[in-house]
């Protein structure tokens, strides 16, 4: 006789949302048995399922950043080493939502499920990923990314120079192998000059996008590896997420990044005196991670408008690089010089 057993996991997130995994386990007599997953997101107010499109804004290059992140996180196991099923496992990860349908949040991870002998051995069991948030962070929708760190951002410089306008771009969190190059084609059809603050962990896949932001004359800026909140990491975590990412850039740059920004901000006196390259944050902050809308990025820009700013987006979102020629064509009507961040720096002491 067989015998069929369902265990069921509740995990909660944020105040409405929660996740149930639930683990069917069918033994079918003697040493045979089947182990299988599923799993609902959802959000308890409205009822609704949150699909992994969903949590990841329906967007494909998403998915594919996901899908290298669980593959990469899954090859580098060393527990799984010797029992995983290479040709299933790349079949498995491959950017399709149906691989990726399985998924909990757990406290600050987002979990990917894979069923007994779907990518590995017996032996291992049923495979999870985790992957922290705030890895995954620019890819989830804005009601699941985790809080932003409240840090106070450089204030305003003095008016320096009054017969010059400068302003400085900067982007964070790439590159991106799509939005990042739309990007660099608007900021030359402008002859501008921005900084790029790129994720080591995107320049180990991307290094070619790297050398054509340097080739084009931009500055390339060191973001961490995996954008954590560095105030919550030991100090050693602190700069292993710098040296790795400084290693890698200039593995692909044959030379090093220039500055540095802790993601979301998030520093203090400690990590400052560490980091051997100036740390830089932000003067405007135009929240196109918050609104991804191309319409609402010059609002931003103009209300926050002043001399020497440093200004925050991100290459990742493709509302940002629909948004931006007419951020820049603007500013140029304005009179402004497009700088990058090290040399808008000596106006700023």
């Amino acid at each position: 006789m067989g015998e069929l057993n369902i265990s069921l996991e509740t995990f909660p997130y944020r105040e409405h949302y929660y996740s149930f995994v639930l683990t069917k386990m069918l033994y079918l007599g003697g040493a045979n048995h089947e182990v299988s997953t599923k799993t609902f997101f959802i959000n308890n107010e409205t009822g609704e399922q949150i699909t992994i499109q969903t949590l990841l804004q329906n967007d494909e290059n998403n998915l594919s950043t996901l899908a290298v992140n669980v593959r990469k996180d899954l090859q580098k196991n060393l527990q799984l080493k010797d029992e995983l099923f290479n040709d299933e496992l790349l079949k498995a990860t491959e950017p399709k939502w149906s691989n990726f349908s399985r998924f909990a949040i757990v406290d600050d991870s987002l979990q990917i499920y894979f069923d007994e002998y779907e990518i590995a051995s017996g032996a291992a069991g049923t495979p999870i990923v985790k992957l922290p948030l705030s890895l995954i962070n620019p890819l989830l929708a804005s009601e699941f990314q985790i809080a932003m760190e409240n840090v106070k951002p450089i204030n305003p410089p003095p008016t320096g120079d009054p017969n010059k306008k400068r302003i400085a771009l900067t982007f964070d969190d790439g590159p991106h192998p799509k939005v990042t190059e739309q990007i660099l084609n608007i900021l030359d059809k402008y002859h501008a000059k921005a900084t790029f603050f790129m994720l080591g962990s995107r320049v180990q896949y991307y290094p070619d996008i790297v050398k054509d932001v340097l080739a084009r004359g931009h500055e390339i800026g060191n973001h961490s590896w995996n954008h954590p909140v560095l105030t919550k990491l030991p100090q050693e975590q602190v700069m292993k997420e710098y040296n790795t990412t400084a290693t890698e850039i200039e593995k692909a740059i044959n030379q090093g990044a220039t500055v540095f920004r802790p993601p979301y901000g998030a520093t203090n006196d400690t990590i400052n005196a560490e980091i051997p390259i100036p740390v830089v944050l932000w003067t405007i902050d135009t929240l196109d991670w918050k609104h991804r809308n191309a319409q609402q990025l010059l609002p931003h820009v103009k209300n926050n408008l002043h001399n020497n700013a440093i200004v925050l987006m991100h290459d990742i979102h493709q509302s940002t690089a629909d948004g931006l020629d007419a951020v820049l064509a603007y500013l140029q009507e304005q009179g402004y010089e497009f700088v990058t961040v090290s040399e808008i720096l000596p106006y700023r002491q």
